[in-house]
């Protein structure tokens, strides 16, 4: 789906670790490796992940397992 088409929702810090239970400095290496949705800096000191690229994400990482279980 098209970004536009979703109402943009950020996921600060501790929104995305309830969803993805990484410590910072691994979601670090993962976004420098194109391997997780790049942050947004949304304030002086604070980011934040869009929720659907996140959501995306996650249905990547499930979709190998859902695929075995047919």
């Amino acid at each position: 789906m098209h970004p536009s088409r979703h109402k943009q929702r950020l996921l600060r810090y501790g929104a995305l670790k309830q969803r993805v239970p990484y410590t910072r400095q691994h979601l670090s290496r993962l976004e420098k490796l194109n391997l997780f949705p790049c942050r947004i800096q949304v304030g002086g000191n604070r980011v934040a992940w869009l929720e659907h690229e996140v959501d995306a994400w996650i249905e990547a990482r499930a979709a190998p397992r859902n695929e075995q279980a047919a």
